[in-house]
């Protein structure tokens, strides 16, 4: 059970992952995109706010994939 519980996790771990250096890549673009002046400082605002939303909502995910990792392993334990 813990073992495809870790593969499961695995596979979502690393897709957070992915999408935390997308946000990391977003940020460079929107900083570029105002330094450039293709977009006015309302617009970088607006952009950060969703990425920064974006990141902590990604945080989150890693801490409820950590919670629920510690669940299973100590279950297995248990089990043992």
């Amino acid at each position: 059970m813990a073992e495809v519980a870790a593969l499961m996790t695995n596979d979502k771990y690393n897709n957070y992952v992915d999408e935390l250096r997308d946000y990391e890549g977003q940020i460079v673009r929107v900083a570029e995109a105002l330094k450039n002046n293709e977009i006015d400082p309302s617009q970088y605002e607006a952009a950060m706010e969703e990425i920064y939303d974006g990141i902590y909502k990604n945080l989150e995910a890693l801490q409820e994939l950590d919670q629920a990792m510690m669940h299973y392993y100590g279950d297995t334990i248990v089990a043992s």
